[in-house]
């Protein structure tokens, strides 16, 4: 409600829980909510539509760290070929369709953002790099298996889906 001398033009904003983003959107076009998260799926559908200029979407971040504990990930260059071997444009497309990616390690709108330079040459995608720092610190060719793991979100699977294809393409 409008607290009481508040300029607001608005009387007040209720909120409604709905059991998932899916279920909220149908009441959206149903007419019964005002405003509503789209659901990944659905954007594309959304912005067809009711236009781009209705369609806006949020920040998010896609978080992927590499358990520098795990002693099987304990030679740098190991971990310099995961990193290389990832195509955050493509983890971006596959987990949040109609998305751009910003190659940052801090994202703008966070303190401490790095600029659209993100981590430079050291994160750019390039799986030949990465086959190279393979065969580097795996002459033998038995490189270690990389265990994925991620919360129950559903949302995280297209995200997990891509990394694990994208490695396995590099070896």
């Amino acid at each position: 409600a409008k607290r009481p001398g508040s300029a607001a033009k608005l009387d007040g904003v209720e909120l409604i829980r709905f059991p998932s983003d899916a279920a909220a959107y149908d009441a959206f076009k149903a007419g019964q909510i005002d405003w509503v998260i789209v659901p990944p799926d659905k954007v594309a559908d959304a912005a067809a539509t009711y236009g781009d200029q209705a369609v806006k979407p949020f920040a998010a971040d896609l978080f992927f760290g590499i358990n520098t504990a795990n002693p099987s990930l304990a030679d740098p260059r190991f971990r310099q070929a995961i990193v290389k071997a990832v195509d955050r444009d493509a983890v971006v497309k596959a987990a949040l369709p109609g998305r751009l990616a910003q190659q940052t390690i801090v994202p703008s709108g966070v303190p401490g953002a790095i600029g659209p330079e993100g981590c430079g040459d050291p994160c750019k995608y390039d799986p030949a790099a990465a086959k190279v720092l393979l065969a580097q610190a795996f002459p033998d060719g038995k490189v270690p298996a990389v265990a994925i793991e991620i919360p129950q979100d559903p949302a995280d699977v297209p995200m997990a889906q891509s990394v694990q294809q994208q490695l396995v393409a590099v070896g």
